[in-house]
This record gives structure tokens, C-alpha cells and sequence, in this order.
């Protein structure tokens, strides 16, 4: 039975539609947004993107892109093959990673999100002990707010975050730790009906 974009419950040629090559195209192409741009860094020409995108669309049966302008958009089910996409290419990333670590005896690289203001308590120690323990591992740092490391941690882009928060919220698929916790100091007047008042409860401070 199609689904919402159109595309029959039988897909015999699915497969082969998409092998890796292909899966790695769709993804740049939803990071980057262009033909001539998946073309460039895949070193090929835009007929031949733009040729591997109509071969899987006539595989599935149904459009996964339409234009905006100059750029391409994906259709619903295309965007759910982009999802798959990058998950699958994290997931290959990963076994390089762990294959790598294993052949040389402790070794591949680490890339970490971490918010602006934890980066002069933490990291100095960190990277320090990362060095003794994994001399032939590497380490990469972005910079970033929780909002916008989040998405890129979800696509494999970060393989974890350090951030402050107030507390641990459900994050699909996201495993969370807590390293530290601390304390947070009211600072008011004398006469200020707060003080002296210990512990003071959230609610209590808002109001």
C-alpha cells in the first residue's frame, strides 16, 4: 500500500538503489543543499549527482527531492532516506574508528562539542589526560551552545557534549552522564526576605 509520498509496499530493486556511495551523496546533499556543491567534494560532475538521484528515484518510484530556486529540498520520504543515510555513514565511521583503535593497540579520533564557558576549567586537564593515556589518539574541539551541538551530535558529527544544564532531560538516543555538579549563590540584600534561607527552592527564587 503507498504511503504518504506515493511509494509501493514492494520495492525490488531497493537495494541496489542505494549502496553506499549513494547513501554518502544524499547526506551531503542535505547538508549542503546543492548539486554543484556534492559534486565538488565528491569529486564528480553534477550530471552524474544529478543522474544517481534520478536512479533512485525511479527505483522507489517516487520523488525524494524538489527544487527551491537553486537548491534542492527533500520530499518526506526523502528526508527519512537522509536519516538512514547519516546514521548508516556514522555508523561505518564508528567501526573505522574502532578498527583502527584495535590495530594500532589505542588510537583514532574523538570530536567534542563543548559549551564556551566550560572550556577553560575543563578541557586543559582533559586533553592533557587524553594525551597520556591515547598518545596516538586525536582530539578535536567545537565550540558551540547545547542547541546547536545537539543536532550534530544526533547526525555523528560530535561523538559527545559537555554541557551545563539545569538538569538531565530525555534526549532520544542521547546517553547522558553527569560529571560535576554546582552550586548555584543568590546574592541580595541584608534586609532581603531570602536571606538566611538555605536551601532555597527554585520556584521560591523565580517568584
Amino acid at each position: 500500500m503507498p504511503d504518504d509520498d506515493g511509494v509501493a509496499g514492494s520495492l525490488p530493486s531497493f537495494h541496489s538503489a542505494l549502496s553506499l556511495r549513494r547513501l554518502r551523496m544524499l547526506a551531503l546533499l542535505a547538508d549542503l543543499g546543492s548539486v554543484s556543491e556534492v559534486a565538488r567534494v565528491m569529486h564528480v560532475s553534477q550530471p552524474a549527482v544529478s543522474k544517481q538521484l534520478a536512479q533512485i528515484e525511479s527505483s522507489l518510484g517516487a520523488d525524494i527531492v524538489h527544487r527551491r530556486g537553486n537548491h534542492l529540498a527533500f520530499t518526506s520520504l526523502g528526508q527519512r532516506l537522509v536519516d538512514h543515510a547519516r546514521e548508516i555513514a556514522h555508523q561505518i565511521e564508528r567501526a573505522r574508528f574502532d578498527i583502527e583503535a584495535l590495530r594500532q593497540g589505542l588510537g583514532g579520533r574523538i570530536t567534542v562539542g563543548m559549551v564556551g564557558s566550560l572550556v577553560p576549567s575543563l578541557l586543559p586537564e582533559t586533553l592533557r589526560l587524553f594525551s597520556r593515556n591515547a598518545p596516538d589518539a586525536a582530539a578535536a574541539v567545537v565550540e558551540g551552545h547545547l542547541v546547536q551541538m545537539l543536532p550534530m551530535l544526533e547526525r555523528g558529527a560530535l561523538d559527545l557534549v559537555v554541557s551545563r544544564v539545569w538538569q538531565p532531560v530525555a534526549i532520544a538516543d542521547v546517553e547522558q552522564t553527569v560529571l560535576m555538579r554546582e552550586p548555584l549563590l543568590l546574592v541580595c540584600g541584608a534586609s532581603h526576605p531570602l536571606v538566611g534561607r538555605d536551601p532555597i527552592d527554585w520556584p521560591e527564587l523565580v517568584a
